[in-house]
């Protein structure tokens, strides 16, 4: 144990396979066959898919113990959150860019900013609408990351070449709600609304009398945050609904843009003093996450931070910092150490421990 590196943590899996299943990928036991005849060996083909069902902390072993259940590739609810997935990542961005963008959803992104740069340089035609999505990718790392300025800087190259390609519309629309974040998260609210106002104004023009889509929905969603960050809960809470219509008709269940509007309404209601209600959404929302999302992944970090925020204003100390440390744990993976999340949970950290003091 002393060798394994502190980041590192042993890990038993156990994996129970139902027999009866069917469309599995091939597995079988192959002890006979293995160099170690003492060892009983099931070898799973590449491409295997298992669920999480629990994962167990060590006792005095310090073994975790991770508890899988072999899937069905018809496995009707993980099919579809599947699809939505992978159509989040790849309807519009092909080759490197895909990959890089699935490494930016697991938190990679120091990976992730070497395959958009990449691609971008392999790119014959620097006014093309792919490599208008690197910098649209690249602009999603930086504002990860906490670099709102250089996300704004890349976004805004993004949308010039946007503006160079005909029936662009949708690329145009992401380009504007992508730009109107990182504007956002720098408190800069007035050109963020201007620019979701355009987002609105192209989404409508785009769908005429249908006004149902996920550009739309997105739009609602950003507009929510950015009502709820300047104290109008009235307002963020109207366009987080709105949002949440829309996508029930068309995501699946436990898709993570479900969860972040539950988050968000959580954590509005927690802003508006209800903290009952602030609870019971930021749960839900964890609930759903830990189906779509790493366990490492800065969403879980969010609603950690935020349930402990409940939990130390109505005077629960030892489960506000049961929280806020989950969150540290998550955030030091998936953020820079100079991150304004991480360094404002450390401060409730500390903030907790003096109230248990």
């Amino acid at each position: 144990m002393a060798s394994i590196a502190n980041h590192l943590r042993p890990v038993l899996l156990d994996i129970e396979i139902n027999k009866s299943l069917k469309d599995v990928k091939p597995y079988g036991n192959i002890s006979s066959q293995s160099y170690f005849m003492e060892e009983k060996e099931i070898l799973f083909m590449v491409g295997s898919i298992f669920k999480i069902q629990s994962v167990v902390e060590p006792e005095s072993d310090g073994m975790w113990t991770i508890k899988l259940s072999l899937c069905s590739e018809n496995d009707h609810e993980l099919k579809e959150l599947v699809s939505y997935l992978q159509m989040d990542m790849l309807k519009y961005n092909p080759d490197l860019i895909s990959l890089g963008n699935m490494l930016r959803e697991m938190c990679e992104y120091e990976k992730a900013t070497k395959f958009f740069q990449r691609q971008l340089n392999h790119l014959d035609d620097k006014n093309s609408s792919e490599a208008a999505c690197c910098y649209t990718s690249l602009g999603d790392v930086a504002r990860a990351i906490g670099d709102y300025d250089l996300s704004i800087t890349y976004h805004k190259k993004a949308l010039e070449i946007h503006s160079y390609v005909p029936n662009n519309d949708q690329l145009i629309s992401i380009a504007y709600n992508k730009l109107g974040a990182a504007f956002r998260q720098k408190k800069q609210y007035e050109e963020a609304l201007e620019v979701y106002q355009k987002c609105l104004k192209i989404e409508q023009r785009k769908l005429n009398e249908n006004l149902e889509s996920d550009g739309i929905a997105t739009t609602y969603y950003n507009m929510g945050i950015l009502y709820e960050e300047q104290d109008k809960y009235d307002e963020a809470l109207k366009y987080y609904n709105q949002s949440l219509m829309i996508r029930k008709k068309y995501l699946p269940p436990d898709h993570y843009k479900i969860a972040r509007l539950y988050r968000g309404m959580g954590e509005t209601y927690y802003y508006h003093g209800d903290y009952a209600l602030a609870l019971e959404y930021l749960n839900k929302s964890l609930e759903m996450c830990g189906k779509s999302r790493t366990e490492t992944h800065y969403d879980l970090g969010l609603l950690f931070h935020h349930i402990g925020r409940v939990y130390e204003d109505t005077e629960k100390p030892d489960l506000a910092l049961q929280s806020y440390v989950k969150a540290d744990k998550i955030y030091r993976h998936a953020l820079p150490s100079t991150h304004e999340w991480v360094m404002e949970n450390q401060q409730h950290i500390e903030s907790a421990n003096a109230k248990l003091n």
